[in-house]
């Protein structure tokens, strides 16, 4: 059994056991900068959510997380991933080549949040077949407008589930 953690409504940070229940509303967010992470964490702690966050700041970490949760009968894949596009361990694009090459992740949900504002890249990354391209520095000094799309985004979607 593995322990993640867990960041949600009203709690700064507690350790969830995996229990394999479905979990409504799990992002994964996926990003180096343990800044941009920790206003991710906040904002959401701050909101009237139901969202639970995982964080990796590794992108091969996260991969094999992952992977382990697909392969796993009782695990539920994160309703969506929140991807940064400059990593150095690996970066974003080849994240998203490998998860959209595995036959368990490839139909999970992405939002890429990147500093980059690079008409390239949000051509690429889409091309890649993401849900939505976010620019970090337009998302308010909360995080109010990627708070507020995860909070529609969360209320309106019916998770894909994990097929085994």
């Amino acid at each position: 059994m593995r322990i993640l953690y867990k960041y949600s409504v009203n709690v700064a940070a507690k350790i969830w056991e995996s229990s394999g229940e479905a979990m409504s509303g799990h992002i994964f967010a996926i990003d180096d900068d343990e800044i941009d992470l920790m206003a991710m964490k906040r904002g959401i702690s701050r909101s009237e959510l139901s969202i639970t966050l995982t964080t990796e700041q590794n992108p091969v970490r996260a991969l094999e997380i992952l992977g382990e949760m697909a392969d796993d009968p009782n695990e539920t894949l994160p309703t969506a991933v929140l991807l940064d596009l400059n990593m150095p361990q690996m970066d974003g694009f080849e994240f998203l080549e490998r998860v959209r090459n595995h036959a368990k992740l490839s139909r999970i949900v992405v939002f890429v949040c990147s500093t980059s504002a690079d008409p390239r890249d949000v051509a690429r990354a889409y091309s890649y077949g993401i849900a939505g391209y976010l620019v970090k520095n337009e998302l308010g000094v909360r995080y109010e407008k990627l708070i507020s799309l995860l909070d529609s985004y969360v209320a309106s979607v019916t998770p894909c589930p994990t097929l085994h």
